[in-house]
């Protein structure tokens, strides 16, 4: 069988819309403004992505962690949302590339050895 990788690049203002939107998200109070950065980090055995917003009117910079799973809930929302067509027999994770988020999608024998 044929390997398939798929990347969903997400804009910041893309991020911004799958945060805000996430029915699942944990951390109530998104702050106002614009993503400027997103990185991930590694505290301890978790991954979480740091997500930074500026507020352009007030000149105020926030940040919130997000963990990798609610993070994955927000895209995979916000691409069913958009009609963005994502395989349920797939191995999706994501990753930080040029301070964009991003979702790989591997299908077929890729899945069992992606890690």
């Amino acid at each position: 069988m044929p390997n398939e990788f798929r990347r969903l690049t997400f804009s910041n203002a893309e991020l911004k819309e799958a945060v805000r939107d996430n029915p699942d998200r944990k951390e109530k109070n998104i702050p106002s403004g614009n993503v400027t950065d997103v990185i991930s980090v590694r505290p301890g055995h978790t991954l979480l992505f740091e997500v930074t917003y500026f507020d352009f009117a007030t000149h105020k910079e926030s940040t919130i962690q997000i963990d990798e799973n609610e993070a994955l809930d927000a895209v995979i929302t916000y691409c069913k949302a958009r009609s963005i067509p994502l395989p349920r027999a797939s191995r999706k994770a994501l990753r930080v590339i040029d301070q964009k988020l991003c979702l790989d999608v591997l299908i077929g024998e890729a899945v069992a050895s992606f890690s």
